[in-house]
């Protein structure tokens, strides 16, 4: 074992050797959960090490921005079941035609499904028929191990009204009967009071203590020095405009070269870590989009820019400077084979950004925009964002943005049982 290895290795908590163990020793199929901070993302990156990535051991996102962020292929393009239009029956028939989804599926072992929560349904009842067909095997998977990655209290599933959202409400879910493996030890921070007022976030209870906390932080006018969370793109935007425009500093505007396949050439427009146009100029905040293998910097590292020249881009994170040069980033087909490509310098402006492109982040300052949040999830993937909750600001608040959804509590209730959906038709008709 190589001493970055070793390093993240012995960096590893208590539930994560214990759950890792688990992965290592044990074929079956596991749900993988914990709240947000617990280490799901790094846990998988460490029990994947030497294994192919490519074949064997594909890491498969629910949606693109998962798929950029643990350098995987989409769920969708791995199985072949593409926009899902259509009724199950003919999903399935279209994806069993294609040659390249049946190579993958007879060379698999062990499939790793990220972010699972914004996976609906339908999707894991396609893939599931489709295993099991390809590989002539009534098992659920046709004998593939599945190892699904997420927590549901966070961002649900983006889904049509005739998909059924949750993933654990599929049958498939239940026949798989996945082995839930729970993190408990919290890595992003060990304030008590900010711990119990995530909990309660998370579960959609605002009582005295999680108001409390809100208004001890709520201030009238963003900050200079934070980056902001906001529901919608268009405002993080302006919000950036804004800030770039007030340093009156020269400048400079790289487009984002695309090559390949117009198809996915789109998909990249709206997943890959880096913007159609990058516009910078000195003092600019920046948030770096990707990981140092030396562990200086990782994704969501907060910097200023201090040098800026037409092949290199100088930043300061915590008074270090970093060289950072274009790179490119590439959307896989099911393959893991680049059938598009964006290049750019893996930088954006980070004043502000949504709340969808925070989540997996880690931040150091932080200023949440908690107001006409719509969505369940939304307002304890914001707030979770942040180590310390002094480094936390509320710009506005409502009480209704602080939602989660009912079916979500009463699967963490019931400890993740695999079987959640049949005892909770039970309990209806009872």
């Amino acid at each position: 074992m190589n001493s970055y290895k070793q390093m993240e290795a012995a960096s590893l908590s208590d539930s994560q050797r214990e759950a890792l163990l688990y992965l290592q020793e044990s074929n079956d199929s596991v749900f993988l959960t914990g709240h947000a901070g617990t280490g799901k993302s790094f846990l998988i990156k460490t029990f994947l090490q030497d294994k192919d990535q490519r074949k064997a051991y594909p890491v498969l996102g629910s949606t693109g921005v998962s798929a950029f962020a643990l350098g995987g292929r989409t769920f969708h393009s791995f199985f072949g079941i593409g926009m899902m239009q259509g009724a199950l029956e003919a999903i399935v028939a279209r994806a069993l035609q294609n040659r390249q989804v049946r190579y993958r599926l007879r060379n698999a072992q062990t499939i790793i499904v990220d972010e699972i929560s914004m996976l609906p349904s339908m999707a894991l009842e396609c893939a599931d028929l489709i295993a099991q067909a390809v590989r002539e095997s009534n098992e659920p998977w046709g004998g593939l191990r599945v190892i699904a990655v997420g927590d549901f209290a966070q961002l649900p599933p983006v889904s049509h009204a005739s998909q059924r959202p949750w993933a654990f409400l599929a049958p498939t879910w239940e026949r798989t009967g996945f082995v839930p493996l729970i993190l408990t030890d919290q890595q992003r921070t060990e304030s008590p009071v900010f711990l119990s007022v995530l909990e309660k976030v998370r579960l959609g209870c605002v009582d005295d203590e999680v108001q409390d906390f809100i208004f001890a932080r709520m201030i009238d006018e963003p900050l200079d020095h934070a980056t902001h969370l906001y529901p919608r793109r268009t405002m993080a935007d302006d919000h950036n405009a804004i800030k770039l425009s007030k340093l009156e500093q020269k400048l400079y505007t790289f487009e984002t070269k695309y090559t390949g396949s117009e198809m996915y050439q789109e998909a990249l427009k709206k997943n890959a870590p880096v913007a159609e146009v990058l516009q910078v100029c000195l003092g600019a905040r920046v948030m770096v989009r990707i990981n140092d293998p030396l562990l200086r910097y990782v994704n969501g590292s907060i910097g200023v820019v201090a040098g800026i020249s037409e092949d290199k881009i100088v930043v300061d994170i915590k008074g270090r400077l970093f060289d950072f040069e274009k790179m490119s980033f590439s959307w896989l087909d099911g393959d893991g084979k680049p059938q598009a490509t964006a290049t750019n310098f893996p930088l954006q402006l980070a004043w502000a950004t949504t709340v969808h492109k925070a989540q997996g982040l880690t931040l150091d300052q932080l200023v949440v925009d908690l107001h006409a949040l719509w969505e369940p999830g939304h307002a304890y993937v914001a707030l979770s964002r942040v180590r310390d909750p002094s480094m936390l600001s509320i710009l506005r608040s409502s009480a209704s943005s602080i939602k989660a959804d009912t079916l979500v509590k009463k699967f963490y209730d019931g400890g993740c049982a695999s079987d959640f959906q049949n005892k909770l038709m039970y309990s209806q008709e009872e």
